[in-house]
Parts: C-alpha cells; sequence; structure tokens
C-alpha cells in the first residue's frame, strides 16, 4: 500500500496466536512504521489456560486438533516442552489481574485447596517448579533415566527463561496504534482449572496398563502404599473453546484500541467462510472487511 512520501505499509489480519507473532514483530522489533494497522481475531492476549491443559493430559477432548497435536500427555508434553510458541500461550502474570487460575483440591499441607498463583508469579508457581506433582512439565514423563531427565528439565528451563517469559513479558499492553480486535464470548473456554479428587480406586496388584485412566485423570502416589486420583476440569466460562473472555480484559478496556467486538465464534473456525453470501452470517468476517476499508480510507491523498 503506497503513501505519498513513497513509503509502503501493510494492513495484517491475524488469527490466534498470530497475533501475538504481529504485535510482538511491531511493538518490540521495532516493524510498527511498516504496518498501517491489525485486525486481531481470536487473539489469546493473557494467554490461556488450555495451554496448560493441553500439555498436562493432552488434547484428545478437542477432537482433530488432538490427533494432530496429541491425544494424551505423553505425546504431547515432550513436544511441546521443546516448542517455544505453543508455551507463549499460557497464562501471563496480568491473566485474572494475578488472581489464581489454577486449583488443586486438598494439595495444601493441611488439606486445603492449593490456589495458584498465589503471588502473580505463574513461573515461579508452576510452570518452573519441578516439586509439583501439577507443575507444568513432568521431563521423566517417557524419559525415566535420571540423567536424561535432568537434561530434559534443563532444556526446558532454558527455553521457559530465554524464549517464553520474555516474550511474554516484553508483549504485555503493547498494541499498534491502528489496532481493531474481535473475540469469542459464547463457547466454554478454559477459564480457570481444577484437579478434583475422585473416588476411583484401583486394587493394589491391578497393572498400570489395566487400569485405563482417562486422558485428564491422573494417579498421584500417597504414603502408605496409597493413591489419590485427580481429575482436571475446566470451569467453562464464555469465550471462543479455547480462549476465556478473561484472557481479553485488557484489550476490551484499552482506549488505544480502535474497536473491539465480541460475537459468536469457535476458534479454529474464526474466519470459515463457505462463499461470498455467506459473509452475512459471519459478524467477525464484516467486522474484519469494515475495519480493512476503515483504514485505507483513512490513507492522507497524495
Amino acid at each position: 500500500m503506497s503513501f505519498a512520501d513513497g513509503q509502503e505499509k501493510v494492513i495484517i489480519v491475524t488469527h490466534s496466536m498470530g497475533g501475538l507473532v504481529a504485535r510482538y514483530a511491531s511493538q518490540v522489533l521495532g516493524a510498527k512504521d511498516k504496518i498501517l494497522g491489525m485486525v486481531h481475531g481470536v487473539i489469546p492476549d493473557l494467554g490461556s489456560p488450555a495451554a496448560y491443559r493441553r500439555m498436562k493430559v493432552g488434547a484428545r477432548q478437542e477432537g482433530m486438533a488432538g490427533a494432530v497435536l496429541g491425544n494424551s500427555a505423553k505425546e504431547l508434553m515432550p513436544v511441546l516442552a521443546r516448542a517455544p510458541a505453543p508455551l507463549q500461550l499460557l497464562p501471563s502474570s496480568k491473566y485474572l489481574s494475578g488472581a489464581p487460575w489454577l486449583i488443586v483440591e486438598g494439595a495444601g499441607e493441611d488439606g486445603s485447596d492449593v490456589k495458584l498463583p498465589k503471588k502473580r508469579d505463574p513461573f515461579g508457581e508452576i510452570y518452573l517448579d519441578r516439586t509439583l506433582w501439577y507443575c507444568l512439565y513432568e521431563p521423566n514423563i517417557i524419559d525415566k533415566d535420571k540423567n536424561i531427565s535432568n537434561l530434559n528439565w534443563k532444556e526446558y528451563f532454558e527455553i521457559m527463561k530465554d524464549k517464553v517469559r520474555s516474550f511474554i513479558t516484553e508483549l504485555e499492553n503493547k498494541y499498534h496504534t491502528n489496532t481493531y480486535a474481535f473475540y469469542g464470548h459464547k463457547l466454554d473456554s478454559d477459564g480457570t482449572l481444577i484437579w478434583r479428587k475422585t473416588s476411583i480406586t484401583y486394587p493394589k496388584n491391578m497393572h498400570e496398563s489395566d487400569r485405563r485412566l482417562p486422558n485428564n485423570y491422573r494417579e498421584i502416589s500417597l504414603p502408605y502404599n496409597r493413591s489419590q486420583m485427580y481429575v482436571l476440569t475446566s470451569s467453562k466460562t464464555p469465550g471462543d473453546g479455547t480462549v476465556p473472555v478473561e484472557s481479553l480484559s485488557t484489550i476490551r478496556h484499552n482506549g488505544e484500541i480502535k474497536s473491539v467486538l465480541a460475537t459468536h465464534v469457535d476458534h479454529q473456525g474464526a474466519y470459515n467462510v463457505s462463499n461470498l453470501e455467506n459473509i452475512h452470517a459471519r459478524p467477525a468476517l464484516q467486522f474484519t472487511l469494515r475495519a480493512i476499508v476503515k483504514m485505507v480510507q483513512e490513507i492522507p491523498a497524495p
């Protein structure tokens, strides 16, 4: 798109994490002067607990996504632990204004519920505390050798410190001055997560492979040859099925954002359209096209 001074600028339309990447390039890496404006669709602005859920139990419940990403924690966790991009979708310290979004029933020393983060530090309290069974990464989930497990943790720790934490913190509250965004607010999403105690028990001598636990269940060893079953459950709060509205609190209340639309849209199909006529039934698509037109109309005449 040419301007009177001979410069060229682009309009960027993003989906999901693409919005974070585009914002990082614009506001952190210095590309903002080459961008006329941005339209963000279903952007996980402050992250989503869905990233934690996928890491811990896999993505089987997400249908085709599970087949692609990995149905179980054993399939998915070792991959995600070495992939900065999916980890950059984790809730930031600003998510829920720092209030707890992960609850573990009865896990406190006195039997009380553990609610994290307590001190607005999800990295120190959840993502990088190896002592907790409900921490994000279990380096021995496949590699049982202690030396290999320690090496796995070291590699994961470096990725989290150098590529994930810095990306999340440097991006906070930074938006291009010509930004439009739409998000979903009708579908059940992971606003918060709870590890709930269950009453499921197994005979002591039953072989582990015969227990056939669902993906979202975990068996945690207790003293005296006992164990406790936990199941990871979602709050099912409004969102787009992946990103909850809680993740959009900053965008929704940022006075510098040009326009924001809350609509009935699912995460994966945010831009789906079968034909031109179908656009009339898709508010998100209409919003995107109008935003692009408005940006073009505001270009000064040569």
